[in-house]
């Protein structure tokens, strides 16, 4: 291992609103760059065996990170479906049987889900707690400094997302406040199960404000969390404004934002499996997006600069939006328009009819379709997600769609528009008409 110190558990009765951190624990790594293995919401239900696809994740991840020798495992919450001993076990088993003793300094939280059972009997929140401790090996809050790095893990004080933040709020602060009075030109890297809200993709419906308000104050703080399932893929994922905070989607299955009428969970929604690496360099954070399934790295990587400067940050949401370009239909694809298609969905034999269409294109990918369906007077439009979640590389060239349930039998005519992550919209219009049976 390339770490040395000391590291005293602490293990005590926590109040029942919790945020009790215990104590700071100090390590130092060998080397120049310090390197993070990042994973969330491994979903581990309470019958998980070897061969679970989850399970196959996690220990695909853990095996990842071995390989890259990290000094660090960040771990950001929901690691069971339901809070047991056999959910936590494979878990617990892969840490121990592919690090053995040489295991990486850990940083982990409570999810959600780590705070629900399925006995039907309600445990006291200090017994999840202590579950939770007994097969991590971490406390629920704790305060690890690395290098002379703080990593803070802060586990939401119960099952409540909404509210569970604010419980802890001055806990919260006073760690933060003691990180930064050490090390006021270092990072602080902090780990939470539920995003900051209004910040990365995802924090609109999964985020938390209470973790926004108390962040803000300070610009030192990358903040890292999972709860939402939100892909990695979009560049979205990365947040900056008065602090930065970065989405680490999952190594289980993968949902989207509500509202599309595909659902907000894509197709092919566990095909792309995704833990991150982040290297810690004197003068830079280097974050790179690894995909479990396909073995390789994704797209470019995030470059954060040291000591941190918002003057500096490059991934504000008006820098991004300014640089966004629109999505392009080609000539052909506007000339081809619009046919039938017979949609077959995941996993069933069920068929329903839909229209089909060519796809736009884009640098990075297009994010969504939105689809006008006009008949008479009448119009109403429905957006419908990409496959960008497959992977963009391997995008269909010829997306198909099912007909909104609502829309009655009869004759529409439809334009689609292309949009990107940002909102930037294609000038061009897929249009045809179709017949609605």
């Amino acid at each position: 291992m390339k770490f040395t110190g000391s590291c005293l558990l602490c293990l005590f009765l926590l109040l029942s609103c919790g945020g009790n951190f215990d104590g700071v624990s100090k390590y130092t790594v060998r080397g120049d760059v310090i390197t993070v293995g990042i994973m969330s919401d491994l979903q581990l239900p309470v019958d998980a065996k070897d061969n679970n696809l989850y399970a196959i994740n996690t220990k695909k991840a853990l095996e990842y990170f071995k390989s890259r020798e990290i000094d660090v495992l960040i771990n950001a919450g929901d690691l069971t479906d339901l809070s047991a001993d056999s959910a936590y076990a494979p878990y617990k088993n892969y840490l121990d049987s592919v690090f053995g003793s040489d295991r990486p300094v850990t940083v982990q939280v409570m999810g959600n889900h780590d705070y629900w059972n399925d006995t039907g009997k309600a445990d006291t929140l200090s017994k999840l707690r202590d579950r939770f401790t007994r097969m991590t090996g971490d406390h629920p809050w704790s305060h690890k400094v690395v290098n002379g790095y703080h990593f803070l893990a802060i586990s939401p004080a119960n099952g409540n997302m909404d509210g569970s933040y604010g419980l802890i709020k001055n806990k919260i602060r006073a760690e933060i406040d003691a990180a930064v009075k050490e090390n006021p030109d270092k990072p602080v890297f902090i780990v939470t199960h539920q995003h900051p809200e209004k910040t990365v993709y995802g924090s609109d419906e999964w985020g938390n404000k209470d973790l926004t308000e108390i962040f803000s104050e300070y610009p030192q703080i990358i903040s890292f969390s999972g709860h939402s399932h939100y892909s990695l893929f979009d560049e979205r994922s990365i947040w900056q404004g008065r602090f930065t905070a970065v989405n680490t989607q999952c190594v289980s299955y993968v949902e989207l934002e509500s509202g599309k009428e595909n659902g907000s969970i894509p197709p092919h929604e566990e095909d792309s499996p995704m833990v991150m690496i982040m290297e810690i360099h004197p003068d830079e954070i280097r974050i790179t997006r690894y995909n479990l399934a396909k073995e390789r790295e994704e797209k470019e990587d995030w470059m954060i600069s040291l000591p941190v400067n918002p003057d500096n940050f490059l991934y504000t949401t008006e820098k991004r939006v300014n640089k966004a370009v629109a999505p392009v239909f080609t000539a052909e694809a506007v000339g081809e328009g619009v046919t039938a298609a017979v949609i077959k969905e995941d996993d069933s034999e069920k068929e329903t009819a839909g229209f089909r269409f060519a796809a736009a294109t884009h640098p990075d990918f297009v994010h969504s379709y939105n689809v006008k369906f006009s008949s008479g007077n009448e119009s109403k439009t429905y957006s419908y997600f990409s496959d960008f979640c497959a992977g963009p590389d391997i995008m269909t060239p010829y997306p198909a769609f099912a007909f909104p349930k609502e829309l009655k039998p009869g004759s529409y005519r439809i334009e689609i528009t292309a949009v990107e992550s940002f909102g930037k919209e294609s000038q061009q219009k897929i249009t045809g008409t179709v017949t609605v049976k």
